[in-house]
């Protein structure tokens, strides 16, 4: 009744721990390429998040330039306006020394 040393009822639970391993197979290649994908995601979009930023970076440096030129020049008309409206009725306009 023995062959190979196994008696029947070990042989058919040896074959059925076989089978379990070999439906681990796909499993475990499937898994492994899930997580692969999603580290491959993550470098790729921490890759493309500093090349945006890198790219967007000199533009917005320049819209802030212009944003202070234009800021300064409103800050001068109005403090240009706040002096003349404080100014006496008879006295000369003088304008702003540059």
């Amino acid at each position: 009744m023995t062959t190979c040393g196994l008696r029947t009822s070990d042989r058919i639970l040896a074959l059925g721990l076989q089978a379990e391993v070999v439906d681990m197979v796909p499993m475990i290649f499937l898994s492994g390429t899930l997580i692969g994908l999603l580290i491959g995601a993550v470098a790729s979009m921490r890759y493309f998040r500093q090349e945006m930023v890198a790219n967007v970076s000199p533009q917005l440096r320049l819209i802030q330039l212009h944003l202070e030129q234009l800021e300064a020049e409103l800050d001068l008309v109005l403090a240009t306006r706040a002096a003349d409206r404080h100014r006496p009725l008879g006295e000369p306009y003088q304008p702003p020394a540059a």
